[in-house]
């Protein structure tokens, strides 16, 4: 993502830029995508501490780091300027990236904000050259998991404990490499 922003408007039923049509009857808005910065540290835990139970939520360092690290990608979303939604990525090897978290304000949850940062965290993942993106998710959170199956992330290993005691998670991949493949129709025309 450049420095710039994107923009996603979210009313009724204007279409997206990403070509879907928004669900009748949300809050409505213009949502404009872009870099996370230091200032926006406040913001990002505090949305994360109401989202996530205390001993799932991130702590400010965590946040600090993905702000911070030129290996990290942390992308904001704003509607006419208020902080709404972040997602944070980072290295997880020359080749692999991990989606650490994405938090979208409760009232703006379904309405396309969660599916455009991670379309743009796929597309920073891209630039930096990873083949596969990671991600974590509570094993009893089928809306989430479903949500990451329909953006093409299949489930991978079950990871015992991982949110504390008795608490699972999947770990769910997707593969991020363009088939170079020709389509059967153009397979053999030289």
């Amino acid at each position: 993502m450049s420095s710039a922003t994107a923009t996603l408007r979210i009313s009724g039923s204007t279409s997206k830029s990403f070509g879907e049509t928004v669900e009748e009857g949300n809050p409505g808005g213009e949502i404009t995508f872009r870099r996370g910065t230091l200032e926006d540290l406040n913001a990002i835990h505090d949305l994360d501490k109401r989202i996530f139970p205390p001993a799932v939520a991130f702590t400010p360092d965590a946040f600090l780091f993905l702000l911070i690290n030129p290996s990290a990608v942390t992308i904001v979303a704003e509607n006419h300027g208020k902080f709404v939604a972040f997602a944070g990525m980072e290295r997880k090897s020359k080749t692999e990236g991990e989606v650490v978290t994405i938090d979208v304000e409760p009232e703006l949850q379904r309405h396309g904000i969660g599916r455009a940062l991670m379309e743009k965290l796929e597309d920073e993942a891209k630039l930096k050259g990873y083949e596969t993106l990671y991600l974590q998710v509570a094993e009893n959170s089928e809306g989430v998991v479903c949500f990451y199956e329909k953006l093409g992330y299949e489930k991978t290993r079950l990871m015992k404990g991982y949110y504390g005691r008795g608490v699972n998670a999947w770990e769910m991949k997707k593969s991020l490499k363009i088939s170079r493949q020709l389509p059967p129709s153009l397979e053999g025309r030289g």
